[in-house]
């Protein structure tokens, strides 16, 4: 196993490439902490996106996470995602890509082994049409992250990756900024990964691919008021398959477009006047909110925390965060694959799966030196 991270930077406005190392350390182990260690030695001045791997993703397993870290106006964010881009930017020998400046058009972004092309393209398209344009143009064992027509009209545009998965936190209105439609990798055999050759026997391992399991039973999906119900009869449980249907295919986060909702119902019903949350008022508040420019239910694609803002309501309570999930975090292990409160059980499968030898005095550095990082944003 390598002892140094290579870091592809893309000039997208100059079109420059440059090619970082980094050594590798306990302190920094991937992911999160890489991600920090990084910016710390070698300053990114203004806006960027950049993806960060892990010592996890040495091995050919796309369930374990990487990291995609932003800075938009300033603001740094950061959320880990599983699949498989991940496995295959490691493939080509590239453990973090940071993307910088704006492309001069829109462009599909396209890695495969050193050859790096710029695409031109002419709009944005809807999650399906973009993906099957992807796979027409660059062919099987490649991964795309994209953005939809959402990123014009919203920062809590999802970013989806694969039309499987997706993330919010502004991943996608960067990308948009810097005329990206698309990142897609090409699986290369540059660097190679280690074949995991042991499985838990775990009843509750879902992923064909995981190595583990998940720790406890998974719980039932996530619901929020898009989501069907046993209490609604069968016309208004098929307006919101459709709703769901039609917001996953432009790119909207769901979820923070469902908790807006409700909070400027509970909230805010002086502005907005929703008689109910039932289906048919869901559909007619969604129409309003892609065909309308009133700019009330536009508000309400900015999320809680901008309603919050505006209106001074009240402030949500952050939930309080597990020191260990830093951990998790750095080293890309899916967090429903151990229990986050048992450090001596998140080390040892992590010393499994990475080959390494991480001790509790290590796990310490890493989660103080994180701790840090984390004040700055």
């Amino acid at each position: 196993m390598k002892n140094s991270y290579n870091i592809l930077i893309i000039d997208l406005k100059k079109g420059f490439l440059d090619k970082l190392t980094l050594d590798q350390s306990k302190v920094h182990m991937g992911n999160l902490s890489f991600g920090f260690k990084f910016l710390e030695k070698h300053k990114i001045l203004g806006d960027f996106l950049a993806i960060f791997t892990s010592a996890i993703l040495n091995i050919d397993n796309p369930i374990s996470k990487f990291m995609v870290m932003t800075r938009d106006n300033g603001k740094l964010s950061y959320k880990s995602i599983g699949g498989s881009f991940g496995p295959y930017l490691k493939t080509n020998d590239i453990d973090g890509l940071v993307l910088v400046n704006k492309a001069s058009y829109l462009i599909d972004l396209y890695i495969h082994n050193d050859s790096i092309k710029f695409n031109k393209v002419e709009n944005l398209s809807l999650n399906m049409e973009t993906y099957d344009q992807l796979k027409n143009i660059y062919g099987k064992d490649t991964s795309s992250f994209y953005i939809t027509k959402a990123a014009s009209i919203t920062p809590m545009a999802r970013l989806i990756e694969d039309k499987y998965s997706g993330i919010s936190h502004g991943s996608a209105n960067i990308l948009y900024k810097q005329n990206i439609r698309s990142l897609s990798v090409k699986k290369s055999n540059l660097q190679k990964l280690d074949k995991v050759d042991f499985f838990e026997n775990n009843p509750n391992r879902k992923c064909p691919r995981c190595p583990l399991g998940c720790l406890y039973p998974s719980n039932s999906k996530k619901t929020n008021i898009f989501t069907p119900s046993d209490d609604f009869r069968n016309n208004e449980n098929k307006i919101l398959y459709k709703l769901k249907e039609d917001l996953d295919e432009y790119g909207i986060d769901i979820f923070s477009l469902s908790n807006a909702i409700k909070y400027a119902y509970t909230n805010l019903n002086d502005i907005y006047n929703f008689s109910n949350l039932s289906p048919y008022n869901l559909k007619n508040i969604c129409d309003e909110l892609l065909d309308s420019p009133r700019e009330s239910y536009r508000e309400l694609l900015y999320g809680r925390e901008y309603l919050e803002s505006k209106y001074g309501i009240e402030k949500s309570k952050r939930k309080k965060y597990n020191d260990n999930s830093l951990i998790i975090d750095s080293a890309g292990l899916c967090i429903f694959a151990i229990d986050p409160n048992n450090l001596d059980n998140i080390l040892a499968t992590i010393n499994r799966l990475s080959g390494k030898s991480y001790d509790k005095d290590d796990a310490s550095e890493i989660i103080n030196y994180t701790k840090r990082k984390l004040k700055l944003i």
